[in-house]
């Protein structure tokens, strides 16, 4: 198909999409009384009708839940509906929280809320480095972003439209030969033909417009479905999940599942399946190999009643070149196949039931206990099917991944609170490599982009194929809206295992991050710097970067 063939294609389906959404609209406003329709312009204070993952007020509300001062609720399924953002409000927090907010507005029966104004920059001296910032990428030299919208709410509709425009200076440093050539020589250092991960993305200035944290859902009946472009945040994790983050930009997803937790009598559910489309760097031109893939996922977790506090679940994603003959039975049931490999049909022709699909899944655990400020979670994941359930009962450890972490909080004297957190992810292989193989995490042979959206990782970003991370932090708020972080981190980068001529070797970053948040007006403003010192850098020399962050908000 040519490029304006599928142009004329998506034109189309997207004027009967439009279509459908207008009839759909009208029906709704048929059926909403009068009385609501007719309502004036009015505003209803400071109040939020969305929450983006991994922002500010969803870590604050993280731990007013600890402290008792917002209700318990899963927060593992991310971004929250808009059932659960009421519900995580009800209890009007303090002021520090609803910081930079517009107030909502009621007119003729629709609620509309201006988003914040967010204009962000670095500065990195010596080399890239950063992370959880969406579709963002962190160049040597100077990078800047600025993002914003609007929220709508109007009966079982609701519409978030905040997309984010950056510019990354992208000034040249030294990259570690891979062995490569052309543009796959700014490709991965160590696998650059199994992952979409550029160690620089081209030679001259790198810039994107992305629709960013926009969604359109319909809530109804205790179940909820729309389409998105937002990022979304799967698992307890708090810095690094395994699974779904925003280290990478939102992937374009439908979406479908329960609006909030079901109450079922021996506890609540909740639950949610995606359906996507991913799609590769300019960087990472691998041959015979399809650029956008195909991605499928299902999450779930349960809160048993007695236990408050407790939340258990599972997830799964499947990633897979883009079928040609477009979406089947075949890809919407992936999600939901069998665990183990003995019983999953492999592709034709493949032997030992082999498939081309990149699988990814995760167990975890989040423990909240209610008035204490304190919090425990753990996530275990892994990277391929165990091949029966005495493979998965002898070497639970074959191609998995382990984080843990720790949340507490103190209330202060000046009604402001204190937060520390910690956490810890694994991606090393196990013992078990001595004698049996296994490949890296979010790496893939047979779907050769990796678990990534446009070069960057989907889950947690510091490293890929094998790795650990550490991180501490130390964070202060004040009733006034100002905010202190303190926050130090060790990560493994790369690893390069030892052969009969090379020793094994480690490439480490210790991170040390001080930042401070000021109400200037009606601004925010925060100001921050970040020095970095990597030892081995690229298995050779010790190098060091100092990163300059600032960011206003409107």
């Amino acid at each position: 198909m040519t490029k304006s063939e599928h142009a004329k294609k998506c034109g189309s389906w997207a004027a009967r999409l439009t279509g459908k959404a207008r009839l759909f609209a009208l029906m709704l406003m048929i059926a909403t009384p009068a009385s609501a329709r007719a309502q004036g312009s009015a505003p209803t204070g400071a109040a939020s009708l969305t929450i983006d993952v991994a922002t500010e007020t969803e870590n604050y509300l993280r731990y007013l839940q600890t402290l008792g001062e917002a209700p318990l609720s899963q927060w593992s399924i991310r971004a929250f509906g808009p059932r659960e953002v009421e519900a995580l409000l009800a209890r009007q927090p303090m002021e520090a929280l609803r910081s930079f907010e517009h107030s909502v507005h009621t007119s003729a029966g629709v609620r509309w809320q201006l988003l914040p104004i967010v204009g962000d920059a670095w500065y990195d001296t010596r080399f890239p480095f950063g992370g959880n910032d969406g579709a963002v990428w962190r160049g040597r030299g100077l990078t800047t972003a600025v993002q914003g919208g609007v929220a709508l709410r109007y009966g079982v509709l609701s519409l978030s439209l905040e997309p984010i425009a950056f510019w990354a200076e992208n000034r040249a440093f030294p990259l570690m030969p891979n062995g490569q050539t052309g543009v796959l020589a700014y490709g991965d250092a160590l696998r650059p033909l199994n992952i979409d991960r550029p160690q620089r993305f081209g030679t001259r200035a790198y810039a994107r417009l992305d629709p960013g944290q926009s969604t359109f859902r319909v809530d109804a009946y205790g179940l909820t479905a729309g389409f998105s472009t937002a990022n979304q945040w799967w698992g307890p994790m708090s810095e690094w999940p395994y699974l779904l983050g925003n280290n990478a930009a939102g992937f374009p997803h439908v979406f479908a599942g329960s609006s909030h937790p079901w109450n079922i009598g021996i506890g609540r559910i909740h639950g949610r399946v995606i359906y996507g489309r991913l799609e590769q760097s300019d960087y990472t031109n691998i041959a015979d190999s399809a650029r956008s893939r195909f991605t499928g996922g299902v999450i779930g977790s349960f809160t048993p009643r007695g236990v408050d506090g407790l939340e258990i679940g599972v997830a799964r994603l499947f990633e897979t070149p883009w079928p040609t003959g477009g979406i089947g039975w075949r890809q919407l049931r992936k999600p939901f196949e069998a665990f183990l490999k003995a019983n999953v049909a492999g592709d034709s022709g493949a032997l030992n039931n082999s498939s081309i699909d990149n699988q990814l899944a995760s167990l975890f655990v989040r423990w909240v206990f209610p008035s204490s400020g304190l919090e425990a979670y753990a996530e275990y994941g892994r990277e391929d099917h165990s091949w029966d359930t005495y493979d998965l009962l002898e070497e639970p450890d074959h191609a998995a991944t382990l984080g843990l972490g720790v949340r507490k909080a103190w209330k202060r004297p000046d009604s402001g609170l204190s937060g520390f957190r910690a956490e810890i992810f694994d991606l090393d292989p196990s013992t078990l490599g001595r004698h049996r193989g296994e490949g890296g995490i979010y790496e893939h042979s047979g779907t050769r982009q990796g678990h990534t959206e446009r070069g960057q990782v989907l889950g947690a970003g510091f490293a890929a194929i094998n790795g650990v991370g550490t991180m501490m932090t130390y964070e202060r708020y004040a009733a006034d809206q100002q905010k202190l972080l303190i926050s130090l981190s060790r990560m493994v980068v790369r690893e390069r295992a030892a052969t009969a001529t090379v020793p094994g070797s480690l490439d480490v970053q210790y991170a040390l991050t001080a930042e401070r948040t000021r109400r200037v007006g009606k601004l925010g403003l925060t100001y921050g710097l970040t020095g970095v010192y990597e030892l081995n850098r690229y298995f050779q020399s010790d190098a060091t970067n100092l990163e300059l962050t600032t960011r206003l908000a409107w």
